[in-house]
């Protein structure tokens, strides 16, 4: 998720800087799962959205990584996509502390 976090950051950025149109940025994010043969394949975990409005705010300069996974709503969660938050949240949840508490609150 850190890595994801990062590379959201640097797109949402540059949507920003470009004055970007719409009102939502959206994220798909995939984890991996295995299926009955024991193939590992990539599968929808959850979709972030962003508002362009919330990201207009941000003052990068004074802006850290883990926060703006915060700002994100979560949509389609499936069981992948619920791993991947628990075992970010496990770790890493002081960094994101919503984006934990709406993703684990089941």
């Amino acid at each position: 998720m850190r890595s994801i976090a990062n590379d959201m950051q640097t797109i949402v950025k540059h949507e920003v800087d470009e004055n970007h149109s719409e009102g939502s940025i959206l994220f798909k994010v995939v984890g991996e799962s295995d299926d009955r043969y024991g193939n590992t394949n990539q599968i929808d975990a959850f979709s972030l959205q962003f508002s362009m409005d919330d990201l207009k705010q941000i003052n990068w300069s004074n802006f850290y990584t883990g926060n703006l996974l915060n700002l994100g709503k979560i949509v389609g969660e499936t069981g992948a996509g619920e791993l991947l938050i628990d075992k970010y949240c496990d770790a890493d949840r002081e960094e994101s502390e919503y984006f934990c508490a709406v993703g684990t609150a089941r």
